[in-house]
């Protein structure tokens, strides 16, 4: 009587994890922005595109690079923070909450330790290894928070380590799956994320 008793009360705890997980992640897609996503792409796009204009007439200066990157990495934060907040606010949810915060740590712990991987690749000259290990690098950094996201961003992050791979194969085309990872996959994981979670909302 007393095991049965037991194993009730283990079986109502472990449904109240799995009910505060799924609340926690429905916190998290709501408050994320569709568009954000799709502008993050949008501004990996026009820095591929830069990079093919500026890039060759400074002889493939690192530095020129660098600070091309960093606008785009800084223009891309900003359009997903920015919207997401105002969506935030469209659906009255605080978006830096708990598992908020849970998700930018694991975001953010292998997406630095990965980029300094990929500033030492630059250092070194290996500048045809840099998209193949940005791409693996953060589709890791992806799938280490798509646990307190949706499926979707585990989807994602697939796609992105996969094109990763390739792209180590395939150098001569490695900013073209560059521009695949981070350009298109967001376009089309912002659209998804547009349809399926704020559209209804807006209609």
């Amino acid at each position: 009587m007393k095991k049965d008793k037991k194993d009730k009360n283990t079986t109502t705890m472990h449904e109240i994890a799995e009910i505060r997980s799924l609340m926690e992640r429905s916190s998290i897609c709501v408050s994320l922005s569709g568009l954000g996503g799709i502008l993050v792409g949008v501004c990996a796009l026009v820095g591929i595109g830069l990079g093919y204009l500026f890039l060759p007439e400074s002889g493939g200066n690192t530095l020129v690079f660098r600070a091309l990157a960093a606008g785009v990495f800084l223009s891309a934060l900003f359009c997903i923070t920015f919207f997401s907040f105002l969506r935030s606010r469209q659906t009255k949810i605080k978006l830096w909450n708990t598992p908020t915060k849970r998700l930018v740590m694991h975001l953010a712990t292998p997406f630095v330790a990965g980029s300094l991987i990929v500033l030492k690749l630059l250092e070194l000259d290996h500048f045809e290894l840099v998209p193949a290990a940005s791409l693996i690098v953060y589709g890791i950094a992806v799938f280490s928070a798509s646990h307190y996201s949706t499926g979707e961003t585990r989807w994602l992050a697939c796609g992105e380590i996969l094109l990763g791979c390739v792209a180590l194969y395939l150098p001569a085309g490695g900013w073209l799956l560059w521009a695949m990872g981070f350009g298109i996959f967001h376009i089309v994981f912002g659209a998804v994320m547009w349809n399926k979670h704020e559209r209804n909302t807006e209609e």
